[in-house]
């Protein structure tokens, strides 16, 4: 056995002569040599060239190598005091050319030719508030709307069944016992609060 010093923690430690031979025998324990032998971990700027796909025309989107999320967004893991996530690939992109995102915005999409959640293009982005984003997907069309909304009980046959009754005088406690809802919901279906989808003004009734 021959004595050796850790390169990491500076430890004393016997290991066999053999071991040296080929190079090994370097570290003291196993957390040691995972330490030693660790690869230090590209710089998030250079990691994220690395992984975008620029295409030779400056206005179309950029592709993305690494990892994708469910819904198509392009991913890169961010550490923050000492902790480990996931950012979206567009704001790393817009940290590194416009600077730290103020609180309280988000940085959104503004494709050519619509929203491609794989882009980070920092000519396809902007940034605005958590309100500007929902406006912004809801004139685009991608906010599920109607009877597609999680928490709808009402069906567009329903909602047409409501305008119709209440063109002919139902009271809305009627209405709402038909419909097995809240007579109170009839009423806020009525000022055109909702469902603003399935009518233009002048033809949806007021009272």
């Amino acid at each position: 056995m021959v004595t050796r010093i850790c390169g990491i923690c500076q430890t004393a430690f016997k290991t066999y002569p053999s071991l040296t031979k080929n190079g090994r025998g370097l570290y003291c324990s196993l957390p040691c040599k995972h330490i030693g032998t660790r690869r230090p971990r590209e710089p998030l700027e250079a990691r994220f060239w690395r992984m975008a796909i620029i295409p030779v025309d400056p206005q179309a989107c950029w592709g993305w190598r690494g990892y994708q999320d469910k819904h198509g967004y392009a991913k890169i893991a961010v550490k923050i005091k000492d902790k480990w996530s996931y950012w979206g690939a567009h704001r790393v992109s817009d940290f590194i050319h416009n600077g730290p995102l103020p609180d309280g915005l988000e940085v959104l999409h503004n494709c050519p030719t619509g929203d491609n959640p794989t882009c980070s293009n920092f000519l396809h982005l902007w940034r605005g508030t958590q309100r500007q984003n929902m406006q912004d997907a809801g004139r685009k069309g991608q906010m599920p709307r109607g009877e597609n909304h999680w928490n709808s009980k009402l069906t567009q046959y329903d909602i047409l069944r409501i305008f119709h009754l209440t063109i002919f005088g139902s009271a809305r406690s009627d209405i709402a016992l038909l419909l097995h809802c809240h007579p109170q919901h009839v009423s806020y279906l009525k000022r055109k609060a909702g469902w603003k989808h399935l009518f233009t003004s002048s033809e949806a009734p007021c009272e």
